[in-house]
């Protein structure tokens, strides 16, 4: 098995891969996804007719609830390395 994470690391380094995050690392940035999408539908909102805003909103919504059921408004931790 030692060999078998060896040659994996290894290829992940000559591929520029960045070692695999800890499963802590990986649910943070996992829970940032909420945040781009609620920026970028905001955004798409913003600009009116861009797309249907009543589809948009509902996505808007959508982001928002996902935000805060991933706690990612009231963790302050996320937010201290912004």
């Amino acid at each position: 098995m030692k060999s078998r994470d060896a040659t994996k690391s290894g290829r992940r380094a000559v591929a520029g891969v960045p070692e695999v995050p800890t499963y802590a690392e990986a649910w943070r940035h996992f829970r940032w996804q909420s945040a781009y999408g609620l920026v970028a539908w905001l955004e798409t909102l913003g600009l009116g007719d861009f797309q249907d805003v009543d589809s948009t909103s509902e996505t808007v919504r959508r982001f928002a609830q996902a935000a805060e059921d991933h706690g990612l408004m009231s963790d302050e931790s996320l937010w201290s390395s912004v």
